[in-house]
């Protein structure tokens, strides 16, 4: 009854039944009134037809409202989903760029304060340097609200960039040192391009690591290694200082919330992460990225 079907969709669904009882009724009338006698099959069939149908549709629109129902509870789940990836993302990315900076300029004022008196060309350098990380940390928040890496690493074919973003990494996290921390940078390999959002990456977990070293560490020393094998990538932050447990460190925790985001950015490229440390014996942190084939000498 395609009629029934109509009104049961226009219609709201108790005046829709109501309609289709009323022309069940009309049409069984209309058969009494052409016909001779009270034939069952006359009255029982409109009657079976009818029922039918309002149960037939009632189930679609059951199962209707249900599919609409899981829809908008999928949607909505993703949209959660979607949020908490962001702001996963945005924690981790202001831990290990613009938390970074901003440490950096904290110790590179407070070691200017020390020696603004008795070495004031020294001060008056770490305030330079201060200004200059505060700069660099302005620009550094609104690429990481927009999800870019740095502009010079967009265009980085021959590798040159992401080496001298990590050398002034490792100049940033050697003059915000308060104990002398000697950071030297090593590139193996013969580079080969890196996609922009891996050179960020690399980038990013040098200073996390060395951010590491230099509030938790009490390092001497701290070796950065870019190695570019034949399939990956590979960075090493090595240092020589106080080690600790890997496996007893709690993600809430300062030290732990650097090494999640570590770990986290790496797998998101694809990537994997490694913490090599014990107490006392210092503490390796290593990511590594796939790339298009390279391999070749130092520099």
């Amino acid at each position: 009854m395609p009629v029934a079907f109509a009104v049961l969709q226009v219609l709201p669904f108790a005046w829709a039944v109501g309609c289709v009882v009323a022309m069940t009724a009309l049409l069984t009338a209309a058969w009494q009134r052409i016909t001779d006698g009270v034939d069952p099959v006359q009255v029982a069939g409109p009657v079976g037809v009818g029922l039918v149908t309002v149960l037939a549709y009632r189930a679609l629109d059951l199962e209707s409202r249900a599919r609409q129902a899981v829809a908008g509870q999928l949607a909505e789940e993703q949209h959660r989903t979607g949020a908490l990836a962001e702001r996963t993302r945005l924690s981790r990315e202001i831990h290990d760029s613009v938390g970074q900076g901003l440490s950096s300029i904290n110790l590179l004022l407070q070691a200017a304060e020390q020696a603004w008196e008795e070495q004031p060309a020294t001060a008056r350098e770490h305030v330079r340097t201060a200004a200059a990380t505060a700069r660099g940390g302005l620009e550094e928040v609104r690429r990481v609200v927009r999800d870019l890496a740095p502009a010079e690493l967009a265009d980085d074919a021959g590798g040159a960039a992401l080496a001298d973003a990590l050398h002034r990494a490792a100049e940033e996290s050697a003059l915000g040192s308060t104990c002398g921390l000697d950071v030297a940078v090593r590139v193996h390999g013969e580079p080969v391009p890196v996609p922009a959002e891996v050179a960020a990456a690399l980038v990013r977990t040098a200073r996390g690591a060395l951010a590491n070293v230099r509030e938790h560490a009490r390092a001497g020393r701290v070796a950065v290694t870019l190695t570019y094998q034949h399939d990956e990538v590979v960075l090493d932050v090595r240092d020589d200082g106080r080690g600790f447990d890997p496996a007893a460190v709690r993600p809430s925790a300062t030290r732990g919330r650097g090494l999640a985001g570590i770990r986290e950015r790496a797998g998101a490229l694809g990537g994997r992460t490694e913490v090599e440390s014990a107490p006392g014996e210092g503490t390796t942190v290593s990511v590594a990225f796939p790339v298009a084939g390279g391999s070749g000498g130092d520099r």
